[in-house]
């Protein structure tokens, strides 16, 4: 998850944080596959 820009957002949020949306979606968009 280094490389999520909203890293320290999602960690503030959560115990347990996940990538946040954006970085996940960028990441598919970026794949060009599922």
């Amino acid at each position: 998850m280094s490389q999520d820009p909203f890293q320290e957002r999602e960690a503030e949020k959560y115990a347990n944080p996940i990538p946040s949306r954006e970085f996940i979606l960028e990441h598919l968009t970026k794949r060009e596959k599922p």
